[in-house]
């Protein structure tokens, strides 16, 4: 009788383990799959996972992600037993994300899987991507003022000449019209370059 009932607190005692281990699964805060390395099968994931490709989780569970193929070599490529990389995923509906998958493979029995946690990064590219615009227009602008600059000293330069060139020739000669039209260029310049 005491073997019974001590058999049957271990049993207790793994039932709660289980439940406890499934919970915290269930309720990670990112995207967890466990996945078959040579076929791309979802063997198990959690609500998180099947909320990120808008599907439910039993219709998630039994799917082929060929997106894993990338995962697969990287790992057997790398001497880390964990790999970080960006995936391209895809929703049910057709939508495209981008992922940042952390894996790596783990021995269950005799199977070797793969274990990936999977988190939507696709509005930080986004972000990433328009402040990397936003320097490219901050770098245009100081090379625009730059180059404005280098165009403004030299163009002072002529202009003063050309004005010191006026005062030297009479009204209605031919080489003061040529002047004042050199003149007129170098202002058009000058409001360009302002």
């Amino acid at each position: 009788m005491a073997k019974k009932n001590k058999a049957s607190k271990e049993i207790e005692k793994l039932e709660k383990n289980l439940a406890w281990y499934k919970k915290l699964f269930e309720l990670a805060t990112d995207a967890v799959f466990i996945v078959q390395p040579d076929s791309w099968i979802v063997l198990e994931a959690n609500c998180f996972a099947a909320n990120l490709l808008k599907m439910e989780r039993g219709e998630l569970i039994g799917s082929t992600l060929p997106q894993f193929r990338r995962i697969f070599k990287l790992l057997n490529k790398s001497s880390s037993p964990t790999v970080l990389s960006e995936l391209p995923l895809y929703a049910k509906d057709g939508s495209e994300m981008v992922a940042e998958v952390s894996a790596r493979f783990f021995q269950f029995g005799e199977e070797k899987l793969i274990q990936a946690i999977a988190r939507d990064v696709s509005e930080r590219q986004a972000l990433t991507d328009k402040m990397t615009q936003a320097d490219k227009l901050v770098l245009l602008g100081q090379l625009s003022a730059g180059i404005a600059h280098e165009i403004r000293n030299p163009l002072a330069a002529i202009s003063l000449n050309l004005q010191n060139l006026e005062r030297a020739f009479s009204e209605g000669s031919r080489e003061l019209s040529i002047v004042r039209e050199a003149l007129e260029g170098a202002r058009r310049i000058s409001r360009i370059v302002d």
